[in-house]
């Protein structure tokens, strides 16, 4: 079992790495209320975000653009209603910590025999993971029961915006593939150091 650890817990922790950054990160889904779900939706990797950071034709991201800017100041009557920015940046901040914890676990498992440690620190990754997916959520919620609408998000007052506004609806905004694949790896990591220390101590005895 210790032969398995130190060749499948390196490569679960680093793992996360790359998941996190190349597989669908965000789940956007913005369906019409009246058209059934014939809107737009797209699952969107960390890496897809940064290299459309400038994009002004990509639809993912000028919507999250238009929710960015307006949550960025307290005077705006939608980032005063929506109060869940602390939420935002909360779940960022669990994001890269889970990452960080990552790395450390990696590093631990190859180069160290403190099993318990190892999986003590995969479960904190793991933990943490979760609270950054709880965070965002609780940061989407208004966009979803409708307290945020598409109207609210338009700089200009129109007949337009008026109509886009409440034909269109935030139907998801969540976290995808990638978080679940990092509750998996960091998981696997946790089972197998607890399986490695066992049979540790049942060898010592």
């Amino acid at each position: 079992m210790k032969t398995v650890y130190k060749i499948l817990a390196p490569l679960c922790s680093i793992a996360v790495l790359p998941v996190v950054f190349f597989l669908p990160l965000l789940h956007l889904n913005m369906g019409e209320t009246i058209m059934g779900s014939l809107g737009l939706r797209e699952y969107s990797s960390l890496f897809y975000l940064i290299k459309t950071a400038g994009a002004t034709n990509d639809q993912t991201k000028t919507i999250l653009n238009m929710v960015l800017e307006i949550l960025k100041s307290d005077d705006n009557k939608i980032g005063a209603a929506l109060n869940t920015k602390g939420y935002f940046v909360a779940s960022l901040v669990f994001l890269v910590l889970a990452v960080v914890i990552a790395l450390v676990v990696f590093f631990f498992a190859l180069l160290s025999r403190k099993y318990l440690l190892t999986g003590g620190l995969a479960l904190g990754g793991l933990i943490s993971a979760v609270l950054a997916n709880k965070m965002f959520d609780v940061f989407a919620k208004p966009f979803l029961n409708g307290a945020v609408s598409l109207k609210s998000l338009m700089t200009e007052e129109n007949l337009i915006s008026a109509f886009l506004g409440n034909l269109i609806k935030v139907e998801s905004m969540e976290f995808a593939m990638a978080y679940q694949v990092c509750l998996l790896l960091f998981a696997a990591v946790a089972i197998l150091a607890v399986c490695a220390a066992v049979e540790r101590s049942m060898a010592e005895n």
